[in-house]
């Protein structure tokens, strides 16, 4: 309810006119914000200067009728359902709303009513309504209801109409004003609400980071600490790394001198040319001599792979036939083959094949093959083949009928000193494990690759591909 002294002056009408009670009005719907106050104060000023004794503001929200005000204000007990309600339970307010002007009623008694309406009018003892929507803009926020309670019906001039809609319009703005200023003040208090939030999240983040920070120092602490131990191992690596190609080059040549006078003076025993020998001392001598060549080609291929490793070896390209220099290290391990009864033919081009290569890496490459093919394989035959492809490269295979490799021992084999089980096992003289780890790398370096495919038992089949003009110093990416 309004002050007992603003009541006051919008009831007297010597004090100034109806308009004058209106910009009062005004004034005191525009001295708060706060949309309670603001309702409460708009429907004791309609009653006030319309002379009526009862009235209520129902806001209009989603299609439901929100109590906002009533005066005089509801009894303890009121039903809730007088609080709150759907519009279609109350025609009258939906026709004021759906017209945009007022609508009256002279007789409750006379009017007809939906249950919703006549339960509020017997609990109001209502005798004349007046219903008056609230617009915005043309947008109904509400409506206004204000009424008689005395015995007699009360007749309301065009005056009173007019009046009423005026404090119509003024108590609708009102609405939107205090609508807007709770609109901000929500808006405030969630952008407060959000900043605390953003506050406690940019401290605990900054936390976060201190504490990534401190584990990123830490941690860049240690792999500083690794990498100086990388580089002293890398150094300490370097140094055994030369000792060893120098140990390799010392033993080459204190190893080579000797060996290569024990081959020279057992093959001048073995022809007779120092008197002749019984078949036990030739035998004997042959043994020698054998064990000897073993032995320094040995001593080549830790050479080679030493050289390999220290990154010493280099291509020198020339241009011969590949076809021919297959014929000729076949011809060369031909005897090998012959002595353990197996076939070994050849397969290359008619008409050569001319490529530029590393002719003596290429003839090691072959010889290493059909070498370790003729030494694993005990019945059968070896097949070379020399394929010249149409783009440019050259493909070697070398076919065996020996004792094959297991799937998952193919890529061991490659690697020095390794041998297959089936190769251990397969009785055969046993080498260093050297002569594939040396094809591998040599196909490399002559820019090309190297695979097999093979099965236990029913033999194997190496293929190096080479491109047929190779760059010089350089392997394949």
């Amino acid at each position: 309810m309004a002050d007992v002294s603003e009541r006051d002056a919008l009831g007297e009408e010597t004090g100034g006119s109806r308009f004058d009670a209106l910009i009062r009005i005004s004034h005191l719907l525009s001295a708060t914000l706060e949309l309670p106050r603001v309702l409460q104060t708009a429907i004791d000023s309609a009653c006030d200067v319309l002379g009526l004794e009862t009235g209520a503001i129902y806001e209009l929200e989603a299609g439901t009728l929100v109590l906002g005000a009533t005066t005089p204000p509801l009894p303890p007990g009121f039903p809730d359902e007088f609080r709150r309600a759907p519009l279609e339970d109350h025609p009258h307010i939906g026709r004021a709303l759906a017209t945009g002007g007022p609508v009256f009623v002279r007789d409750t008694s006379q009017g007809e009513f939906t249950p919703a309406e006549r339960a509020i009018c017997e609990a109001r003892r209502l005798r004349t309504i007046l219903y008056v929507p609230l617009l915005v803009e043309g947008q109904a926020v509400g409506v206004v209801i204000v009424g008689s309670t005395t015995g007699a019906e009360r007749e309301l001039t065009d005056d009173d109409r007019a009046v009423c809609e005026a404090l119509a319009g003024q108590i609708a703005l009102a609405i939107a004003n205090a609508r807007l200023y709770r609109s901000v003040e929500d808006a405030r208090q969630a952008l407060a609400e959000h900043n605390e939030r953003l506050e406690v999240l940019v401290a605990e983040r900054t936390r976060e980071l201190a504490e990534a920070n401190e584990e990123l120092e830490a941690a860049n602490a240690e792999l500083e600490a690794m990498n100086e131990e990388l580089q002293r191992i890398n150094f300490e690596l370097a140094e055994v790394s030369a000792a060893k190609s120098r140990f390799f080059a010392k033993a080459s040549h204190e190893l080579r001198t000797p060996l290569t006078a024990i081959i020279g003076f057992g093959t001048i025993l073995g022809r007779g040319m120092a008197g002749e020998l019984s078949p036990e001392q030739r035998l004997q001598v042959d043994t020698i001599v054998g064990a000897a060549r073993h032995l320094l080609a040995l001593i080549d291929d830790l050479l080679d792979l030493s050289r390999l490793e220290a990154g010493r070896v280099e291509v020198t390209l020339s241009d011969f036939d590949a076809g021919r220099t297959v014929e000729e290290v076949a011809e060369a391990c031909r005897p090998l083959a012959l002595e353990k009864g197996l076939r070994l033919e050849t397969e290359v081009p008619q008409g050569g094949c001319p490529v530029r290569q590393d002719e003596m890496r290429f003839r090691q490459i072959l010889t290493n093959l059909v070498g370790n093919a003729i030494k694993y394989t005990e019945e059968g035959e070896v097949r070379v083949r020399l394929l010249a492809t149409c783009d440019g490269w050259i493909a070697l295979e070398v076919h065996d009928t020996g004792c094959g490799i297991a799937d998952d021992e193919i890529e061991a084999v490659f690697q020095p000193f390794s041998r297959a089980y089936a190769v251990e096992t397969s009785g055969a003289v046993a080498g260093a494990g050297l002569g594939l780890t040396l094809v591998k790398e040599f196909a490399e370096l002559l820019g090309g690759r190297v695979s097999v495919q093979s099965e236990v038992g029913r033999g194997s089949v190496f293929t190096v591909e080479l491109p047929r003009e190779a760059a010089s110093g350089s392997g394949l990416s």
